[in-house]
């Protein structure tokens, strides 16, 4: 399936997230912060 980037400050609700798009057969890329979003962006090419 689709692998997303997902971005939250809140890491209760990034695992949650995290969690919910795994069992619906999704790749997760996360990250916690604008900087890291885009570098996750670049590096890890999500749909």
């Amino acid at each position: 399936m689709a692998r997303i980037l997902i971005v939250d400050d809140e890491p209760a609700l990034l695992t949650l997230l995290q969690y919910r798009m795994d069992k619906l057969g999704h790749a997760v890329v996360a990250a916690t912060t604008g900087a890291e979003a885009v570098e996750r962006f670049q590096t890890e090419k999500p749909d």
